[in-house]
This record gives structure tokens, sequence and C-alpha cells, in this order.
């Protein structure tokens, strides 16, 4: 499960360690060496509370700037750790592709997604002439009972994460995973912002102490929430932080 960090890495090169359970596993390694050169890159093949138990050990003794995951598993970890959780996202392209990938198995296509249903979806149906029965989830009981209930209206594919794929197959269905290598990419390179922000967070001041009045009082990793606007927010944070420039 875990890599041999090679002895030459540099001292300041930032640690992520991406967590998954499910096929987002493989493509997490299949990425992880384009960015060999710039972080050290871990796999961990856990999730939920599992995930959340290894890290806090390993976190006891070791250095981690920011995980990787997503979906359920992302908002089960960011709830829970200290460290800052980049949440992988599946772009609408990539949601375009995987429709389309379903409608060449079958017509009759499910969407199943994390906690909101993409409402954007009702152009595209009626653009292109397609039938997409959505659905919600927030547990893996709940995205299997979606599935039954899928199942039994008729669905033969469904498209979503790698939990939905896993789940869909068991039952009998063709399962579509709906991230693509561009977006994972994208969420290595947000969790390198984050990370940089993390290190310059953690050394900044060293040198030269401060009074506590001029410190700052929180950072990066206190911000709270899942959704959309927090994620913008927290990249804003990062973007900015390598600027010397005030704001």
């Amino acid at each position: 499960m875990r890599r041999s960090i090679p002895h030459h890495d540099a001292p300041d090169k930032p640690i992520i360690w991406t967590v998954s359970i499910s096929r987002l596993f493989d493509l997490f390694r299949d990425i992880m060496p384009e960015f060999d050169e710039r972080a050290t890159i871990e796999p961990i093949h856990l999730g939920f509370e599992d995930a959340v138990r290894h890290i806090r050990e390993r976190l006891a003794t070791e250095r981690c700037d920011a995980v990787i995951a997503a979906g359920s598993n992302a908002a089960y970890l960011k709830s829970r750790l200290s460290v800052p959780v980049v949440i992988a996202k599946a772009s609408g392209f990539d949601v375009m592709q995987a429709l389309a990938r379903a409608r060449k198995i079958t017509p009759e296509i499910g969407l199943v997604t994390y906690q909101e249903p993409m409402t954007e979806l009702a152009e595209f149906q009626s653009t292109f002439g397609l039938k997409i029965a959505q659905r919600t989830y927030i547990t893996e009981e709940d995205a299997r009972a979606q599935i039954n209930e899928l199942k039994a209206g008729g669905i033969k594919a469904v498209v979503g994460a790698g939990l939905v794929t896993d789940l869909a197959e068991e039952a009998g269905l063709a399962g579509v995973f709906v991230y693509s290598a561009a977006s994972i990419r994208q969420a290595f390179e947000d969790a390198l912002d984050i990370a940089r922000f993390t290190q310059l967070e953690s050394t900044r001041g060293r040198p030269h102490p401060v009074a506590d009045t001029l410190r700052a009082k929180h950072g990066v990793s206190d911000l709270r929430g899942d959704s959309v606007v927090m994620e913008r927010v927290r990249q804003s944070i990062a973007l900015f932080a390598k600027s010397s420039a005030t704001v």
C-alpha cells in the first residue's frame, strides 16, 4: 500500500496522499508518475472510517500536506481530518462523455451522483433525445438502494463514481465510470497549490518570530464546507497566497 520515498527527495517537497477504495484507485495510480518530480505521492487503498483511522495514526508521526479523495469518501474525510482534503470532481465534459459511452450500451441509462443532481442535464437530454434517470446518494447503502430502484425500473447502465459503478455491476448492470484523467490531473494540481500554501503557512515567520497579535489565527484547513463556493474560496486563498501583494 505504501510507496517507498526516495532518499533524494527534497525535504520541502509536498507530500500528498490519495485515498480511494474503488476503480478511482487505479486512475490515481496511473497519473501519479506524472507528478513524481513535483511531489511525493502515496496511494492509500482505504475508505471512510478505516481511512480516517489510518491517516490519523500516521499524522501523529508523519507529515502530509494534502489528501485527495472523491465523492462521499472525500466528504467523510474532509469533516474528520485536520489535513486539507482536495475533492476530485468530474467535470461536465466528463459526465457527457460517460453518458455517450453508456448510450452505446443501452438507451436505458441512469446517473447517480453524490448529494446533488445535475440540473444542467435536462437541456442535454432534450438536445440529444436521451432519457436519463437521475438519482442521488449519501451513504453506500443509499447508493445501493438507488441502483436497485433503477434496475427495477428497467435501467441497464449506470453512470457514476467508482462506488456507484461497482455497486451497479454487483447488481448485474453496466457501470460507466465518470472520472477522466484530465479531472484527476486537475485534482493533483489543486492539491499541489494547497500543499504549497500549507507549507508556506507552517514555515512563515520561523526565522523572525512576531507578536501573537500579528500571527494568522486561522489557516485554510479551518474553512469548513463542501460546496462549490467553498472549494473556490480555498483555491483562491491558495492562489493569492503566492503573491506578496496585499489584498
